[in-house]
């Protein structure tokens, strides 16, 4: 009986170290991901600001990034965000975003390697936007009308020229279904004043292409209209 009874305190206390060991495992494994979200132009914080955390498995060999997981919160009085997570062993890339109404997100990069068990920092950028809107008008419907927008635009026109400067894109493709519609983007100025629109009208088997560069208005909002 006595020998039984040591068995049990034993394996009792064999059973306590292993929680003991997992807990601290737990502990060891979870990692941080930090920062704030701030304007780059007058360097406010800003509160209560939705804060979305994408855990990516990194840039494969198609160079495309396999679909991130996200989690969601909000910034704290001083425009502080936490995340604490435990990344799985196949995500090693990290980027945060922010959205606010009015404003743009300035980006210099897209993400960041993870670094485990400890303290990821990365600070979001949200400035005033300035906004292009572009309205369609199909004149003539046809069935076998369509018509292509794209957006051509610099990402930074203030980078270095020995660097050379990285250009962004956007299409939308309008149905022969399609009377009017329009669609709005959003810049930041100071890295972006104009954009490229080129339109492309399919009908009867031809193709015509069209293009046109419309300067952006600081603060507001500019506009441009296709009818075709």
């Amino acid at each position: 009986m006595l020998l039984r009874a040591r068995q049990l305190t034993t394996l009792a206390g064999s059973f306590l170290l292993l929680a003991l060991f997992t807990s601290c495992e737990n502990e060891d494994s979870t990692t941080k991901f930090t920062g704030k979200v701030i304007d780059p132009d007058t360097n406010q914080a800003f509160a209560d600001t939705r804060v979305d955390l994408f855990l990516s498995d990194g840039l494969p060999d198609t160079y495309t990034f396999f679909t991130p997981v996200a989690s969601s919160s909000t910034t704290n009085s001083q425009g502080e965000y936490e995340f604490i997570h435990t990344p799985q062993a196949r995500q090693t890339v990290y980027w945060v975003a922010s959205e606010k109404k009015g404003y743009v997100e300035v980006k210099d990069g897209l993400g960041k390697e993870i670094k485990r068990n400890q303290t990821n920092n990365m600070d979001v950028f949200l400035a005033k936007g300035s906004y292009l809107e572009v309205s369609v008008t199909n004149a003539a419907p046809s069935p076998d009308k369509s018509l292509k927008v794209s957006l051509t635009y610099p990402l930074n026109e203030a980078a270095s020229p020995v660097k050379g400067i990285m250009y962004g894109g956007d299409s939308m493709i309008f149905n022969a279904a399609t009377t009017t519609d329009k669609f709005v983007r959003g810049f930041y100025y100071k890295r972006t004043s104009n954009v490229k629109v080129e339109w492309e009208v399919t009908a009867a088997g031809a193709i015509e292409t069209k293009s046109t560069t419309v300067p952006l208005v600081e603060y507001d909002t500019a506009r441009f209209e296709i009818s075709y």
